[in-house]
């Protein structure tokens, strides 16, 4: 499951999309059309051991490291923003791994 939230400006989480998909069909989803996803995977794929494409191997490590998304990643109508991705990886319903990316757009 994946989820973004955008943080308003009392503090409070508002939900932007929220995602459940098997892993396989979210790493198809990355080469689609334009858009946030596709977005944030191009970044993944680029600091990251992350396979593009199934299998994912068990029992080996994988990493982010220094995850960024950059102004001209987004429309220039996109306003300023905190945001919160979480992502939680399962199998079988059994939870692996929690992932939480915070930031902010800058303008």
């Amino acid at each position: 499951m994946a989820s973004l939230d955008m943080v308003r400006k009392d503090n409070r989480n508002m939900n932007v999309f929220k995602m459940d998909t098997h892993g396989c069909d979210a790493l198809k989803s990355s080469h689609d059309k334009m858009n946030l996803l596709k977005v944030i995977f191009r970044e993944i794929f680029r600091v990251s051991n992350i396979p593009r494409k199934c299998p994912i191997a068990a029992n080996k490590k994988y990493f982010i490291n220094n995850f960024t998304l950059r102004e001209d990643d987004f429309p220039p109508i996109f306003p300023s923003l905190e945001f919160q991705m979480k992502i939680e990886i399962s199998v079988d319903r059994d939870e692996k791994a929690t992932g939480i990316i915070k930031g902010r757009i800058r303008k």
